[in-house]
């Protein structure tokens, strides 16, 4: 049996994704005007995966909006590929995933007017 997600549950899953947009955008850079900043090897993956939680939502959006377009336009390829997506939700991974990009949309978005700094219990 499955429940559906709590509300506090995915708040709490927004306001970490927050913080965690806030680490990739700010910590490399504070690090550097510390003058506490060394090159290391971890770099090259802390720049794939800060453009996985960065970019990559806002490249999911801007391809689900084209292909939305495209096919409202009658284009067979994008309503068929908007078709895949739909049943490729039934794979628990990949709905996952999604969920996952939504939630790092929605983080970036209130990140713009509110960066909730202090943990409600």
């Amino acid at each position: 049996m499955k429940e559906p997600i709590q509300k506090n549950r995915l708040q709490r899953k927004i306001r970490r994704a927050q913080h965690l947009i806030l680490h990739f955008l700010h910590t490399k850079r504070y690090a550097k005007k510390l003058d506490i900043y060394r090159k290391t090897p971890f770099d090259k993956i802390w720049r794939i995966e800060s453009y996985l939680h960065l970019a990559n939502p806002w490249l999911l959006l801007a391809a689900i909006l084209a292909l939305t377009a495209a096919s409202l336009q009658g284009h067979i390829p994008s309503t068929t590929t908007i078709a895949l997506g739909f049943v490729l939700l039934l794979h628990q991974k990949y709905r996952t995933w999604i969920e996952n990009q939504l939630i790092l949309l929605t983080a970036m978005i209130r990140n713009l007017w509110t960066k909730e700094i202090a943990w409600k219990k």
